[in-house]
């Protein structure tokens, strides 16, 4: 059985024509997301791939994530539902922010959408 190499490019189908394409590149975002011990920091990787045939790029979509790491988000829902709860049970946006360690405005953000 042949050695599988630790960092292997993985191969996904376009999501357009369905040609198996090779990894074009690697990305990373932080995200924030609340635990029992408090919150952290995480540092969420994924893949991008090129199309030859299409001529696109695209990346996969994070559905083994759930809805917990929403796309684009920089915060996971745990983050935004605590921010809610505690807008809820009255504590003002600097305490809030404060607690979480997020920005006031982000917490205004959150709270009103």
């Amino acid at each position: 059985m042949g050695r599988r190499r630790r960092n292997a490019a993985p191969r996904e189908a376009c999501p357009d024509c369905g040609t198996v394409c090779g990894r074009h590149s690697k990305g990373f975002r932080r995200m924030r997301h609340l635990t029992s011990d408090g919150p952290c920091l995480l540092k969420v990787f994924w893949s991008k791939f090129y199309c030859s045939l299409c001529g696109k790029h695209f990346t996969v979509t994070q559905s083994a994530k759930g809805d917990r790491m929403p796309l684009y988000s920089r915060y996971t829902t745990s983050i935004m539902s605590a921010v809610r709860m505690l807008r809820n049970a009255g504590l003002s946006y600097d305490k809030i922010g404060h607690r979480l360690k997020v920005p006031i405005t982000t917490v205004a953000d959150l709270v009103n959408r």
